[in-house]
C-alpha cells in the first residue's frame, strides 16, 4: 500500500501531520506492506522540516520501506510518481489551489487534503455512496502566524488515519474514489 506526500518542504505544508497520520494508520491497521513515499525538495533559504528527524520521531523506520526523495523530479517523471501511489495525503496548513492532488486525480490517484485550504477545489466533495467530504480532512487547530494575518490549519490526523484505514481496507471504496477523482480531474 503506497501512501504519497509530495510538495515543497516548507513550514506551511505541515509535513509533520502527514508523518503523524501515517504512523497512526500503521499502528491501527498493522498493515504488512506500507510504503510511505515522501517526495519533497527544499527551497534555499526557506525554513523547512528535517524529514529524517520526523521519520525517527514518529517511528516510521519500522515500516517495510520508507523512501525520502529530496531532489526535484523532472516534469516527465511526475505522472509516474503520482500513478504509482495508491493514495496521496496533503494535510497542508495553507494552499492556494491543489495542483498536486489534481494531477494525482488525473492519474487515478485520490488525495486526502485539509478542508481549510484551497486544495478542496482539486478533489471531489461528493462521491456516490461515500460519505460527503470523505477526502477533505477537517482541521484540528487553526494556527495564527506571528506578524501575519494568515492562519495555517493543522489537519486532524486521527480522522486522516481513520479514512486511510477505510480506504485501505475497502476495495470498493478505493475503486469509487479513484474513478470519481479521475472524472473530477477531467473537468479542469
Amino acid at each position: 500500500f503506497v501512501i504519497l506526500w509530495a510538495g515543497v518542504n516548507r513550514r506551511r505544508k505541515m509535513i509533520p501531520a502527514a508523518f503523524e497520520a501515517v504512523a497512526k494508520f500503521a499502528k491501527r491497521t498493522k498493515a504488512q506492506k506500507i510504503l510511505f513515499w515522501v517526495h519533497s525538495y527544499r527551497v534555499p533559504d526557506t525554513p523547512s522540516y528535517d524529514l529524517q528527524a520526523l521519520a525517527d520521531h514518529y517511528e516510521l523506520r519500522n515500516l517495510d520501506v520508507m523512501t525520502i526523495n529530496t531532489e526535484r523530479l523532472p516534469d516527465a517523471a511526475v505522472p509516474l510518481m503520482l500513478a504509482s501511489a495508491d493514495v496521496g495525503i496533503s494535510p497542508s496548513g495553507g494552499e492556494g489551489f491543489g495542483l498536486i492532488p489534481l494531477e494525482a486525480a488525473a492519474c487515478r490517484g485520490p488525495f486526502f487534503v485539509t478542508a481549510y485550504t484551497g486544495q478542496i477545489e482539486a478533489v471531489p466533495a461528493i462521491v456516490k455512496d461515500v460519505p460527503d467530504n470523505f477526502l477533505h480532512i477537517p482541521p484540528k487547530a487553526i494556527i495564527p502566524q506571528e506578524g501575519n494575518i494568515i492562519c495555517w490549519a493543522w489537519a486532524d490526523t486521527d480522522i486522516l488515519a481513520e479514512r486511510l484505514e477505510a480506504y485501505w481496507s475497502e476495495p470498493k471504496l478505493r475503486t469509487k474514489l479513484k474513478r470519481a477523482c479521475f472524472e473530477w480531474a477531467q473537468k479542469f
